[in-house]
């Protein structure tokens, strides 16, 4: 019986250097594009509204400002940089400048956006157009509407 062995060498040929080097710094590029989302955004809506939740702890109402401009609205923040004496050994938390833009569709009204801060977390909520909003039509009986039985008469 033969069998068949793949060899590997000890020591990593050019193409495979090449792309080991490729494997990383795609790797590390989708870290970057990551970290760039921030801060994590809860996008939902209902037959109302649309709603938006940003994570922003450590931020507060003055540090942040949202705009609504040409069915964009824009999340942007300042959390600056803890005045400390010493040096860092390690620190993961975000400080600095963010922004975000969420394209939204032509049912925002405009004129009924609201936010609000609680315990490290932003909720924009946004009312929709009134006539994108589903309208309830009742149902009546053809004695009491009088709309039916001139249908009716039209049709003989």
């Amino acid at each position: 019986m033969l069998t068949t062995t793949r060899w590997t060498p000890i020591f990593p040929t050019s193409i495979q250097r090449l792309r080991q080097e490729l494997d990383n710094s795609l790797q590390s590029a989708v870290r970057r594009d990551q970290l760039t989302a921030y801060p994590p955004l809860t996008i939902w809506e209902d037959e109302t509204n649309i709603y938006v939740e940003a994570d922003v702890p450590g931020f507060s109402e003055d540090a942040l400002e949202i705009q609504f401009k040409d069915g964009q609205l824009s999340l942007a923040g300042t959390r600056p940089v803890p005045k400390e004496d010493g040096k860092y050994s390690h620190n993961e938390r975000m400080f600095g400048e963010f922004n975000r833009t969420i394209m939204l569709t032509d049912v925002v009204d405009p004129n009924s956006i609201d936010a609000a801060l609680e315990q490290g977390v932003l909720r924009i909520c946004i009312g929709k157009k009134p006539e994108a909003q589903p309208m309830k039509i009742s149902v009546k009986s053809a004695a009491t509407s009088g709309k039916s039985k001139r249908i009716a008469d039209k049709k003989s």
